[in-house]
């Protein structure tokens, strides 16, 4: 394209840069000042996620800061992944402005195009940071939760660690190639310029995308083996269970990228199918800020008489007579280990003999740990209440009831 753009004359060079950048079907005109475009339907799910994200991040620092008085290096991950999310809502803003969503190529003049690639590539730079980060900040955080001291480094410590350095490093060498695919780099949106690509960015972004989607199907299984593993009923379980398991949002959206990604790397017509790539990864984002804040919410609850009332009001309609005095105002009874071997993980032999770490690591699991003195009250008042002797690791693991 270099090569037959030097050949043209002047006139025929400008005449070139105002035609469409891409061949329309027979019988359509390009139309370059009001093309038709798909903006309501990008506004329409890039403004609720964005609320969704910058929500549930301040939500979850609001948690920490106000209840467990205390921030964690993940956070500071999370906050940063949120600036980047930021910027790449801006880039797609830009791109609703002009040429706009779901915009044919033919609908844009050759001069045009340049502006647009430059955009797309610094937009699929930032969308691999903020991935690396976001994944990172929930890996961190789940260990926090399931593995917070030395004595807890089991299989999914190790697990958690191997994916996070496995993710760092495959994200590292994306953003590289992206970067330096091309040679001078300007050549990467600028096909006119005199010069060499020795990598292909587009099928870089659907082995991206495919390896975006088996991680999240990986962590997706992390936790639950430990969650099967806790000794309480299977209703409780399964709620807690749920609570782990928003990743599944992360991997409908994942697997429409990988669909969305082959389109854009197959299609001549960029402009319009990198809509759809891009708002599957404004998805695929904003589904680990929810994997990451949502952990920290029970917390929030407990220490929230506004949002205590508004859940009680939720759970009256639907609670018994009988089902009341088993329940706190204004907190749900998501999950409660009731005596001492309640509330214990139990992942094979490395956990023998670590009742109480193991109370304290699934307490932790929402901010509520408890330290073992508060545990010998629990135990010594449901010794009072029951007759039964208690040896004080009476621990709740996540309960509205007994906090």
């Amino acid at each position: 394209m270099d090569e037959l753009y030097g050949s043209l004359s002047p006139a025929q060079r400008a005449a070139f840069l105002e035609g469409p950048a891409l061949a329309p079907p027979a019988g359509v005109l390009p139309n370059f000042e009001m093309p038709n475009n798909g903006n309501a339907l990008c506004l329409g799910v890039t403004i609720p996620t964005t609320v969704i994200a910058a929500l549930v991040v301040f939500l979850r620092l609001y948690s920490k800061i106000s209840c467990a008085k205390k921030l964690r290096v993940e956070d500071a991950i999370m906050v940063a992944a949120l600036g980047l999310y930021a910027g790449f809502i801006y880039i797609a803003w830009t791109l609703y402005n002009f040429p706009g969503g779901f915009v044919h190529q033919w609908n844009v003049r050759v001069r045009e195009t340049p502006r647009l690639l430059h955009y797309i590539n610094t937009a699929v730079i930032i969308y691999g940071v903020a991935m690396l980060l976001l994944k990172t900040a929930i890996l961190l955080d789940w260990i926090h939760i399931f593995a917070p001291s030395p004595g807890l480094r089991t299989r999914f410590y190790r697990a958690s660690v191997g994916i996070m350095t496995i993710n760092i490093l495959f994200y590292i060498g994306c953003i590289l190639a992206e970067i330096f695919a091309c040679s001078p780099r300007e050549k990467l949106w600028n096909v006119l310029l005199p010069g060499r690509c020795d990598v292909n960015t587009y099928a870089i972004n659907v082995v991206s995308s495919v390896f975006n989607f088996v991680i999240d199907l990986v962590m997706l299984a992390l936790p639950q083996g430990l969650i099967w593993r806790l000794q309480l009923s299977l209703k409780k379980k399964i709620a807690l269970s749920l609570l782990f398991v928003l990743g599944v949002l992360g991997c409908v959206c994942g697997a429409l990228r990988i669909v969305y990604s082959i389109s854009f790397m197959r299609s001549a017509d960029k402009s319009y199918t990198v809509s759809s790539f891009a708002l599957a990864g404004i998805g695929e984002m904003t589904s680990g800020f929810l994997v990451v804040a949502i952990p920290a919410f029970p917390k929030l609850v407990k220490n929230s008489p506004f949002l205590r009332r508004i859940l009680d009001k939720m759970q009256y309609p639907f609670s018994s007579e009988k089902d009341a005095p088993n329940s706190r105002q204004g907190l749900p009874s998501w999950i409660r280990a009731k005596g001492q071997a309640r509330g214990r993980l139990e992942t094979g032999d490395e956990y023998a003999g670590r009742g109480v770490q193991d109370a304290e690591c699934a307490d932790s699991a929402y901010g509520m740990s408890r330290n073992a003195t508060q545990n010998k009250v629990l135990g010594a008042r449901e010794e009072k209440q029951t007759g039964s002797p208690s040896d004080g690791s009476g621990v709740d693991f996540i309960t509205a009831q007994q906090v």
